[in-house]
């Protein structure tokens, strides 16, 4: 028996696989694009004198794109605005790129890099000594141990400035 449903059936399916397939492709064409941002921004980074603000363009429509693209968009943005003096928004990119990919130890020394920079020794401390944990037996650990170290050696060389008066009364 014929059933009159069964064309349009048929041609309703054909149009939900042709969206979902259009869907897909765009999807596919705008992580491409991501990827060749991010790829401009992260060559623009690495020439001798970068364009600080093409670079920080290129990463940015990388990261409106895909926001997920790598944690490595995210560093080196993070290195564009702390170039361009804008630390608080460096610290930010920094720390979301280091919650994208927790267990890279390059990623806590950079920002703890920053948060030295930023005057915050105590937070400087801490992330040289996470990125010494993670690198504990590359040769990038001898490294790590020796910015911590000289972190604490002036925290302590502050402490003992702020408890030491500058000039001592005459009786």
């Amino acid at each position: 028996m014929y059933n009159r449903n069964k064309p349009h059936k048929t041609l309703l399916i054909l149009c939900v696989a042709v969206l979902l397939a259009a869907t897909l492709l765009e999807a596919a064409a705008q992580e491409r694009t991501a990827e060749s941002w991010y790829k401009a921004g992260l060559r623009e980074c690495q020439l001798p004198e970068p364009n600080l603000i093409k670079a920080r363009q290129a990463l940015d429509k990388a990261l409106d794109i895909n926001p997920h693209i790598s944690a490595y968009a995210y560093k080196w943005r993070s290195w564009v605005i702390r170039r361009l003096c804008e630390l608080a928004s460096a610290l930010e990119d920094i720390s979301t790129a280091i919650t994208l990919q927790p267990k890279d130890a390059r990623l806590y020394a950079f920002r703890a890099d920053l948060r030295r920079q930023m005057a915050d020794v105590q937070g400087a401390i801490t992330d040289y000594g996470i990125a010494l944990q993670l690198a504990e037996s590359s040769p990038d650990a001898s490294v790590y141990r020796e910015l911590r170290d000289s972190c604490i050696i002036e925290q302590a060389g502050d402490s003992l400035a702020q408890q030491t008066p500058l000039h001592k009364k005459n009786k």
